[in-house]
């Protein structure tokens, strides 16, 4: 079998991470894989280091001729029997590429968002264009927000997101407080997400103020940069806040400085998953979090963790004040996540999608 991924991200996030990992896992199946991927991406930097074979194009727009005809001439030559797109642009260079060559490979879509389909005639049309035989939503409830613009609503399948286990080292590490000069009985609260409007840290900074208003002995820090650094910079400190919230920035450890968090408080308004959520829940640290998007397939209210609304950052403080005074109540939480978080590993999410794979090749051979 032989699988071209499509990607067209610049930046490395969750995303990006779980290609990684699906590429890593069925490199242990024996399948063919190449990765197509804008120019001067991480992704492409990640092929370098893991010695994949990858073509790479530059891509300044969403519609990328240049682009394009690189994927046609990558279609040509390799003869793949399997497409896995990966992004919305990524879908779009495919679909017009098979549109202009009449190619008919089969494409598998992944989905890792969770708004709806725009309205317009072709994001309508290439979401049920024929060659996309199935469409891999990363949760429930991305699935059922793609529902009404599915025609055929059988090819979206659910394969949760997975955790790499093994990177995970509780090595008792200080780094964070080493850094920041906070002894042990400074509680420390933080999320690790990209700094992006989707991820909602104005709600965040809201939730922490009302914490502290409490007299609480805590710390915050946000683990991961992004578009809205400088604005949200600014938010702490209107809100005079600016002692008590730390921008770490991204870090390439977060899987063993997460160790050190006493807390996650994870407050996105859209979210695809959550793997952040999972790498917490697998850390033993308990989790206060909204039920944005597949947020309440990880955690079931009171057993997994503590959810609230989205932007309501009144219940996401009173839910945190509450976890924080009560020992009983981490214990149980802690135990019930690590449990749950073993059901999210990158093995399943890559055995999972290869079963689907599989089916495609089999009805293509039996039509």
């Amino acid at each position: 079998m032989k699988v071209v991924h499509l990607s067209t991200a610049h930046s490395w996030r969750g995303g990006e991470q779980q290609i990684a990992y699906l590429i890593d896992e069925l490199n242990k199946h024996s399948v063919k894989q190449i990765l197509v991927c804008s120019r001067n991406s991480e992704i492409e930097t990640y092929a370098q280091q893991s010695q994949l074979q990858y073509y790479s194009f530059t891509k300044k727009s969403a519609i990328s001729f240049q682009f394009i005809k690189g994927l046609i001439r990558v279609m040509r030559k390799e003869q793949p029997d399997i497409v896995h797109i990966h992004d919305s642009h990524a879908q779009t260079i495919a679909v017009l590429s098979a549109l202009l060559t009449k190619n008919s490979t089969p494409f598998v879509l992944s989905r890792r968002v969770d708004f709806p389909v725009s309205s317009n005639v072709f994001s309508r049309f290439k979401y049920n264009y024929p060659a996309i035989k199935k469409i891999i939503c990363v949760s429930d409830a991305i699935s059922d927000i793609l529902k009404p613009a599915i025609k055929e609503q059988n090819k979206l399948v659910t394969i949760h997101s997975g955790i790499d286990f093994k990177k995970f080292k509780n090595e008792n590490s200080r780094t964070i407080r080493n850094q920041l000069g906070i002894s042990e009985d400074v509680k420390l609260v933080g999320n690790v997400a990209a700094i992006a409007d989707h991820k909602d840290y104005f709600t965040f900074v809201d939730t922490a103020n009302l914490i502290l208003n409490e007299g609480l002995n805590v710390h915050f820090v946000v683990i991961g940069d992004g578009p809205l650094r400088e604005e949200i910079e600014t938010y702490i400190h209107q809100k005079g806040l600016s002692e008590k919230i730390t921008l770490l920035g991204f870090r390439k450890d977060v899987h063993k400085i997460i160790y050190e968090l006493d807390y996650f408080l994870f407050t996105s308004k859209t979210e695809g998953l959550g793997t952040s959520v999972i790498d917490a829940m697998y850390a033993g640290v308990p989790v206060v979090a909204t039920k944005a998007g597949g947020v309440p397939e990880l955690i079931t209210n009171r057993i997994h963790g503590f959810l609230s609304n989205v932007k309501d950052s009144d219940s996401l403080s009173e839910n945190f004040i509450e976890l924080f005074k009560d020992e009983e109540i981490r214990k149980d939480l802690i135990k019930n996540a690590k449990e749950k978080a073993l059901l999210f590993s990158k093995e399943l999410m890559a055995k999972k999608t290869l079963e689907v794979y599989k089916d495609i090749l089999a009805s293509s051979n039996k039509n």
